[in-house]
């Protein structure tokens, strides 16, 4: 598989349903970790799916972040995915999450199995 920009970069906006206070509303109207995971995982898997045969898919396998600042209600957030590292069917990730203020709100590394679409459904039968 050759790779030529390994780079790709998504903006999405904290919208109500992004914030910790949709949990409870006693919380602020920031948005939560999982938000950013999701947003995070989102964009690797269409970054890599730029190079994949229709055949494959890929599938999320390992996170870790690390949640550094905050974003209300209202801004924008970019999320920033970098592949780092392709081997056989694993390929790692280096992601960020920039705020409106242009300051890092998260960093992580994910990583994600490349597999045959063909597999689903024997999967979901066991």
């Amino acid at each position: 598989m050759q790779i030529t920009n390994h780079e790709l970069a998504e903006e999405y906006c904290v919208d109500q349903a992004s914030c910790i206070s949709d949990i409870n509303h006693t919380l602020p109207d920031i948005l939560g970790s999982y938000i950013i995971m999701k947003w995070m995982e989102a964009t690797c898997a269409k970054n890599i799916a730029r190079y994949l045969d229709n055949d494959f898919m890929t599938v999320g396998k390992e996170f870790c972040i690390d949640h550094v600042g905050m974003a209300k209600k209202g801004d924008d957030v970019k999320i920033i995915s970098s592949i780092i590292e392709l081997e056989k069917r694993s390929i790692l990730f280096c992601v960020e999450a920039i705020g409106s203020s242009g300051k890092i709100i998260a960093t992580a590394t994910h990583k994600r199995s490349i597999i045959p679409k063909k597999l689903i459904p024997k999967l979901l039968s066991q």
